[in-house]
């Protein structure tokens, strides 16, 4: 498995198969979106954010560790990278700093044997984040650098992977080592059939 960072090399990743290279050298996927909801559109937000605890789902997606934010965009200080909604990591209503929760979902109808490209867009308001990610049974810590809000800088991860059964586990974490406050943002995740034809 290879994973791709936004143009750039990504740092230590903790296991020896996976290598880091620009997102310009994987293959580029098309097609069927296996992931329902991956821009986190649904449920529509009813005011700003609304918090969803550990142990409780949305649209698939299972919370655990600690709260995480269903966001929407708001002109002038944060956008989103596809549609109007992403996630935060932690409380969006934080003012002082917090543990990052983790967002995982089983995506299934996949082909056994097929190769599948995830991909995930990640930012950082206010303080760098590392994030820790999961395709399957690999995973990877990728630092992300901090954006100011109003000028939200999206970063693409992707990750290809054979998958040997028709699902596929697919988490997204965060590490904040500053003492700070940081919202980790997740958006548009997609896990796309690239297996050539």
């Amino acid at each position: 498995m290879r994973f791709h960072v936004g143009g750039k090399l990504a740092a230590s990743i903790a296991v020896a198969t996976l290598v880091a290279a620009a997102t310009a050298g994987g293959a580029q996927a098309s097609g069927r979106n296996f992931v329902s909801d991956g821009s986190f559109e649904s449920p529509v937000v009813s005011s700003l954010y609304d918090n969803v605890l550990p142990g409780q789902s949305f649209e698939g997606w299972t919370v655990s560790q600690a709260v995480v934010s269903l966001g929407r965009a708001i002109p002038g200080l944060v956008t989103a990278y596809t549609g109007t909604q992403f996630v935060s990591l932690v409380d969006a209503g934080a003012t002082t700093p917090q543990t990052p929760g983790t967002l995982c979902k089983v995506v299934k109808g996949l082909v056994p044997g097929h190769t599948y490209r995830g991909e995930v867009h990640l930012a950082s308001m206010y303080q760098p984040t590392t994030y820790n990610l999961q395709f399957g049974a690999t995973g990877a810590a990728v630092p992300i650098a901090a954006s100011q809000p109003g000028h939200i800088s999206w970063t693409t991860i992707a990750a290809s992977q054979g998958i040997a059964t028709t699902s596929v586990r697919v988490c997204v974490g965060a590490d904040i080592s500053t003492t700070g406050v940081a919202f980790p943002l997740v958006d548009a995740v997609s896990v796309r059939d690239v297996t050539a034809g």
